[in-house]
């Protein structure tokens, strides 16, 4: 809450801010399967939205070995197909570009550069659609640009 205030932080970092390693983007594939979910009665406590037990069936499905990129992001909101759509993604909320390009992203009351290394955040779902991320996901994660 007190950074979406936009105030002062309220401590120093305990560590330096660093730029991580980012390691090539591999796939782990899940087949198709079923599984149980919630809880069985008599289970002892439970949550209320996990009654009760029940089988899923999930479609098979592929899973990036790590997140998109403060790097990787910017890259698929300014390509050609992103700006050409009647409607085109906005960036995420607490995101904005300085003259010369520059990509910042506040942090508190402060808008240091995007570290193109770091995962992106602040990214809320209704901004990005099932579709822009799946062009997202095999045009630039992928490489296939023949995705559009």
């Amino acid at each position: 809450m007190w950074q979406s205030l936009g105030r002062s932080p309220p401590f120093e970092p305990l560590t330096k801010v660093t730029t991580p390693e980012i390691g090539e983007q591999s796939w782990t594939h899940f087949s198709e399967s079923s599984i149980e979910a919630g809880s069985k009665p008599g289970f002892g406590f439970i949550f209320d939205n996990e009654k009760w037990a029940h089988s899923i069936d999930l479609p098979a499905f592929d899973i990036a070995s790590r997140p998109v990129t403060n790097g990787e992001y910017p890259e698929f909101l300014e390509s050609q197909p992103m700006q050409s759509e009647l409607k085109p993604v906005t960036p995420p909320s607490l995101w904005k570009k300085e003259g010369g390009g520059v990509w910042l992203e506040r942090f508190f009351n402060q808008w240091p550069p995007l570290n193109p290394s770091s995962a992106v955040r602040h990214i809320i779902v209704i901004q990005m659609p099932y579709v822009f991320a799946y062009i997202f996901m095999y045009a630039y994660l992928m490489n296939m640009s023949s995705a559009y």
